[in-house]
């Protein structure tokens, strides 16, 4: 067997079912469900790919996602504080440990492009190992 094997990341669809919480003009609000799935317009070099490396028994991945927050764009449009919401781009920067039977989880930072919904602070977000 080869120490590392090159992988083309080809399917991801997540849901977080109960969204997250963010202050909007000083209240708390939640965003409802969030959908994220592979950006399929993303085709550069390293890209949606990662590799195996079973010499240290660590999977490193780079995921391109969407973020669809139509959620909180009804939600806003309902105030009257909001028009259609372009969704959010970002890049999964994950690793995790090999395990014996070769499953593996990903966690890690998530550089998030810039968005108008949220300003010139941005957004910092990150994926954490499953349960």
């Amino acid at each position: 067997m080869q120490p590392t094997v090159p992988i083309n990341i080809t399917k991801m669809d997540a849901t977080i079912t109960e969204g997250i919480h963010f202050v909007w003009n000083g209240r708390t609000v939640n965003s409802g469900p969030l959908e994220i799935h592979l950006d399929d317009k993303a085709r550069g070099q390293g890209d949606n790919c990662g590799e195996l490396d079973y010499q240290k028994n660590v999977a490193r991945a780079r995921f391109n996602v969407v973020i669809d927050f139509t959620g909180i764009a009804r939600l806003l449009a309902r105030a009257g504080d909001c028009g259609p919401m372009q969704p959010i781009r970002a890049v999964l920067h994950s690793e995790g440990v090999i395990t014996e039977d070769h499953n593996f989880g990903l966690s890690g930072p998530m550089e998030v492009c810039p968005h108008p919904f949220f300003g010139a602070e941005g957004v910092s977000a990150v994926v954490l190992p499953g349960r």
